[in-house]
């Protein structure tokens, strides 16, 4: 994976790793038309060190990539945290996803330590994008 510049010198909100899924701009379209989406946002710490993340996030995200409704997501981190945000086509994909196999092996992938901070958004409109 190449970086611009070192993640180490990049502001801690702005440290995205990887994205995965469909074109964004797919999701904006959706949104535009007053379909209802979703964002979830999942941190976590680990007791991984961060090139066992990287490469852990790397392995798994063709498993991600295959997920119905997954319309993009994104791996961030910020010193001694990881996330991903996750954009939703439909709440029944999110749920679907909330109750799956792959989204119950994440802390075991990962050795999450601690209770992980789950938030889930409905998405009221895009910014750019929709008409």
């Amino acid at each position: 994976m190449q970086f611009a510049r070192p993640m180490h010198n990049l502001p801690k909100q702005y440290a995205i790793t990887q994205t995965l899924g469909t074109d964004p701009s797919e999701f904006v379209e959706e949104c535009g038309k007053g379909r209802q989406m979703y964002v979830q946002f999942v941190k976590f710490k680990s007791g991984l060190t961060d090139d066992e993340v990287l490469r852990t996030m790397e392995k798994r995200a063709p498993q991600f990539r295959a997920i119905p409704g997954l319309v993009q997501k994104y791996y961030v981190r910020e010193t001694g945290e990881y996330a991903g945000i996750y954009f939703w086509e439909s709440a029944e994909a999110l749920e679907e996803f909330r109750h799956s196999d792959l989204a119950r092996s994440i802390p075991a992938a990962y050795e999450v330590t601690g209770a992980p901070r789950i938030e889930i958004l409905e998405v009221l409109f895009p910014l750019r994008g929709a008409s």
